[in-house]
């Protein structure tokens, strides 16, 4: 997914109305009642979207809020014809598919998620998407990832303690012709992008990717590929969010 946005401090009061107003089920969410669903549940949206979560009390919620609620990815989705071929590469629980799907409702999606956990949600909630349990990386092979962290915000690690297959992303963009890609790949995107064939991407014709800790590089290198590209998410020059999120679009 893409950076979380600042967590405000709200008054019970006004985190109850924030809660009603983005979910049908709002009383999954909101105390007492939260107390139980500390287990997989499924969350209804007011805008129309599904998706099952591990607890109300993960950090699921926060990726839901953020792709489902706030649209983050919205603008990669705009203008796609309805049978896109898209690819979510880091897909998580799968709300970015969630969204393409929506968006293009004849989309081909392809979704890679190595997370075990993770993957469970991602098969309940894009079961329409062709699916694999697999990390997208610089080369094809096994990656370790941190398992001390949170199963939804895993980091790839030398020093991690959770081996995966991982895939070189040139082995991952198989399709001659490939309207989006979505990577957010946890650390990875730098060595998947730097060691794929530029001749990769002239079949690519969008690409919305987060970085991890790389300051400017997202940016420098999409241009470098022939993307016209922004930040969504800027890095901060003071170092508090090294997460960033850029978009590429083909001259």
């Amino acid at each position: 997914m893409a950076s979380v946005p600042p967590k405000q401090n709200l008054s019970k009061w006004q985190h109850f109305l924030q809660r009603r107003r983005m979910f049908r089920n709002w009383y999954k969410v909101v105390f007492p009642f939260n107390r139980l669903f500390n287990h997989q549940t499924k969350l209804v949206l007011r805008n129309g979207y599904e998706v099952w979560v591990r607890s109300v009390f993960s950090g699921d919620l926060t990726t839901v809020e953020g792709v489902l609620h706030q649209d983050e990815y919205g603008e990669a989705l705009k203008g796609l014809p309805p049978d896109a071929v898209i690819y979510d590469l880091g897909a998580n629980i799968g709300t970015f598919s969630i969204a393409a799907k929506k968006a293009c409702p004849s989309a081909r999606i392809v979704a890679y998620e190595p997370e075990a956990q993770n993957f469970v949600l991602l098969q309940k909630n894009a079961p329409f998407a062709e699916l694999h349990q697999e990390a997208v990386a610089g080369v094809s092979g096994h990656i370790s990832f941190d398992a001390s962290s949170h199963p939804y915000a895993h980091r790839i690690s030398k020093e991690g303690t959770t081996t995966v297959v991982a895939r070189a992303l040139g082995d991952v963009l198989a399709d001659a012709h490939i309207h989006l890609a979505k990577i957010d790949i946890e650390g990875a995107e730098h060595d998947a992008l730097e060691l794929a064939d530029p001749a990769l991407f002239a079949r690519v014709d969008r690409i919305i990717m987060e970085t991890h800790h790389l300051g400017t590089w997202g940016k420098e290198k999409l241009e470098a590929l022939g993307y016209m590209a922004r930040w969504c998410i800027p890095p901060s020059v003071d170092g508090s969010n090294p997460n960033a999120v850029v978009y590429g679009e083909r001259v």
